[in-house]
């Protein structure tokens, strides 16, 4: 497994950097999701669309927080769906 940090040279609003973010780094972010859901369910016992319904309940935090940070993890999941 390569373990190099890559640099991507992005640009725009919170939203389009986190999808031209997520649209390059797609398979290292599938597998960073695949280690999260089997540690959830290995170290917590936890199913991971219960964990996924956890993190929702943090959002309005987050959201008043820092909606740009929103912004662009919601970029971030949607850039490898296209």
């Amino acid at each position: 497994m390569d373990l190099t940090f890559p640099i991507y040279k992005v640009e725009g609003d919170p939203y389009e950097v986190g999808f031209q973010h997520g649209q390059l780094a797609k398979e290292r972010i599938q597998k960073g999701l695949d280690i999260y859901r089997q540690a959830f369910l290995e170290m917590a016992n936890i199913q991971w669309n219960k964990a996924i319904e956890k993190g929702r309940t943090f959002l309005p935090i987050i959201r008043d927080y820092d909606q740009e940070a929103i912004d662009e993890v919601r970029g971030i999941a949607e850039g490898p769906i296209v």
